[in-house]
């Protein structure tokens, strides 16, 4: 039988050869690596970023990164806080927690602190003088920020506000008419009023309204007595302010002005319920997906909600 030898190879030349022949390899494996992986993630993108969540309701928390930037500086929200110099602690949370989501934000007290930063409203603490807080804060925001800011959002400071909701619900309503929202207590006037521990917001129209139809002509209360947000909403309604309805398509409430904690649990007071103008519920339909806020929340859980609705991120979820 013929048979024709190999040509030498050189050991340089075959430690070359293996070199070449081993790279292919390695580069071989890694782009079969690499296909799965991207093979993997599109299966996870379908499986959780199925095009039927676009048909999704309004309350879904599903939020895409188009609608956040749509609503992250529109409309821009002017948020008062309600405080005291001896709330330091809870002042630190609120700074540290959703306060910085507004475009601009101060606390009223009784005290000017430029580090906080806050502002003396002129009245003495205590609760039978909150209006008078209520009126020299949204004086304060008129007097200086009216014309730079939509909406001015006045909340306490053991209030905790999910500022991108609040922003997305705010941007559905009409820049031409006088708009005041919150949660909807019964009593006092037809249309009610807003709770003043959930917080409530009037847009532009609404603060020119109260303050130079409301405050300068004296229809409103004149004295700092009185409850702050009950005489807010008799003030608006003889202004003629329209009051929405802030519950989302499926009639799931946005503002609360108890904690998670007790909005959750069934077998509440009968008191507050009979008190609400629109009927809540409990357990996982007692809140709306899009919440805007929480009230009596210490500032341990400040931190918690903090923790919870923007770093926790279940697997698979898209976390903007």
């Amino acid at each position: 039988m013929y048979s024709k030898s190999l040509p030498y190879l050189s050991p340089a030349v075959q430690s070359f050869l293996f070199g070449v022949a081993s790279s292919i390899f390695v580069l071989s494996v890694l782009l079969l690596i690499s296909d799965h992986r991207r093979h993997k993630e599109t299966d996870l993108s379908m499986l959780y970023s199925s095009s039927d969540n676009h048909k999704l309701p309004e309350t879904s928390h599903d939020y895409r990164k188009r609608d956040s930037q749509r609503v992250r500086d529109k409309p821009r929200i002017f948020c008062w806080i309600m405080t005291s110099p001896r709330n330091e602690e809870k002042v630190n949370a609120v700074k540290a927690t959703w306060a910085r989501r507004c475009n601009r934000y101060i606390f009223v007290s009784s005290e000017n602190n430029s580090t906080i930063p806050s502002i003396d409203a002129g009245v003495p603490e205590g609760r039978e003088y909150l209006w008078g807080k209520t009126k020299f804060g949204y004086e304060y925001a008129y007097n200086t920020s009216l014309e730079g800011f939509d909406w001015f959002l006045k909340a306490d400071d053991d209030t905790f506000v999910v500022v991108e909701n609040l922003r997305s619900l705010l941007s559905t309503y009409s820049e031409s008419q006088p708009y005041y929202i919150g949660c909807s207590f019964r009593p006092f006037t037809a249309q009610g009023y807003m709770s003043g521990g959930a917080g409530y917001a009037l847009n532009r129209l609404a603060l020119r309204r109260f303050v130079e139809n409301g405050l300068r002509t004296k229809v409103c209360r004149t004295d700092p007595g009185g409850y702050e947000d009950a005489e807010m909403g008799i003030c608006l309604d003889k202004l003629g302010v329209n009051f929405a309805d802030s519950r989302d398509g499926e009639g799931k409430s946005r503002f609360f002005p108890f904690s998670h904690f007790t909005h959750i649990q069934p077998n509440r007071q009968k008191n507050y319920l009979a008190y609400l103008l629109y009927p809540e519920k409990d357990l996982l339909d007692c809140c709306s997906d899009s919440a805007v806020s929480f009230h009596y929340i210490s500032p341990y859980y400040m931190y918690f909600l903090e923790y919870f609705i923007y770093q926790l991120s279940p697997f698979g979820s898209l976390r903007l």
